[in-house]
């Protein structure tokens, strides 16, 4: 079941100097359903035959307002600043229900598990781009600022019962979890970069960039056991962790263009170097990493008309993990 609305509005004053738009979107949806599956292996040591079923019931309400704003300061030059804000809230109820056999058809073993988790996410963007045309044709130069901000609070639960049986189909053990697990991430960033275009010639141009971007986060996952019956107040520090990152980048790099007839080509590459500190806030411990990226990219595009074209591109790119993929944690969920 999915339900949307939405808010528009759009104005422009002082013979178009200024202009604004802002939109306002609402929506919701849940899904529920179940599946199931049966599944054979055939190992050295015999075959193994499986089956599993999932029911699951999930629920997502979200609200987001953004605007944009664009300023002519004068005949050469514009600002245009951009702002976007989201509120969501989510629910995730899925139980789990699965067991194995052994070729001969004697219990190997079985098990089921209740995952439950409420989440509320919030984002902030907000970015600004310059531009401004200098006294020879061709000749520009840009400066953008964008900054980011999320955070993501989620809690639930955790139930599982896991049985083991002999090869004589005789039950040989139990595992029970039973667990309130934490979920409290925050991620900010401020990106900048200042661009420069250069024409060489009538059909020759270089365009040069630097660009800074600093960014910290923070995750921290706590799991609970019971000290008594509905008080989860004992931390298991095996499936719990606390960090924080930093990643300081600067990239530098340069791109040509070609433009002739009915001819377009680009190449060129960035160069970015980061640096990378991780923080266990628990034991103060730090994890400190360099890298060096390289960006090149290139491309050709054939205009036949105004309606035809053929066009191939390369673009190469090289990330590093985030925080939630680097953590050194043991997640027991699944």
């Amino acid at each position: 079941l999915t339900r949307s609305g939405g808010l528009h509005y759009d104005t422009k004053w002082e013979d178009d100097k200024y202009s604004m738009n802002m939109n306002y979107k609402v929506g919701s949806i849940n899904i529920t359903g179940t599946n199931s599956s049966l599944n054979q292996n055939n190992l050295p040591a015999g075959i193994i035959n499986s089956n599993s079923g999932q029911a699951f019931d999930k629920y997502m309400f979200r609200q987001k307002l953004d605007g944009t704003f664009l300023m002519k300061l004068d005949t050469t030059s514009d600002l245009k600043i951009s702002v976007d804000g989201t509120l969501k809230n989510s629910r995730n109820d899925t139980r789990y229900l699965a067991s194995s056999m052994r070729g001969n058809g004697v219990a190997l073993n079985a098990g089921t598990r209740s995952l439950t988790n409420d989440a509320d996410e919030r984002l902030f963007n907000t970015t600004a781009l310059w531009t401004k045309k200098l006294k020879k044709k061709g000749r520009t130069i840009s400066l953008s600022l964008g900054q980011q901000f999320n955070e993501e609070d989620a809690s639930g639960y955790l139930n599982a019962e896991n049985s083991y049986f002999n090869t004589q189909g005789m039950l040989d053990s139990i595992q029970l979890i039973d667990q309130y697990k934490t979920n409290l991430t925050r991620s900010s960033g401020l990106n900048s970069n200042l661009a420069y275009t250069e024409p060489l010639s009538k059909t020759f141009s270089v365009i040069l960039n630097y660009g800074l971007n600093l960014n910290k986060s923070t995750a921290e996952r706590q799991s609970f056991n019971q000290s008594i019956p509905g008080k989860y107040d004992v931390i298991d520090k095996q499936y719990s962790n606390d960090f924080e990152l930093e990643q300081t980048s600067n990239q530098v790099g340069a791109i040509f263009n070609y433009r002739k007839n009915k001819n377009v080509i680009n190449f060129g590459t960035r160069v970015s170097a980061v640096d990378f500190k991780q923080t266990d806030l628990n034991t103060s411990k730090e994890y400190n990493r360099n890298f060096m990226n390289w960006l090149p990219q290139a491309s050709y595009q054939y205009n036949f008309s105004k309606q035809k074209t053929f066009s191939f591109r390369y673009n190469g790119n090289s990330t590093q993990p985030n925080l939630n993929q680097i953590q050194p944690i043991r997640i027991n969920t699944d």
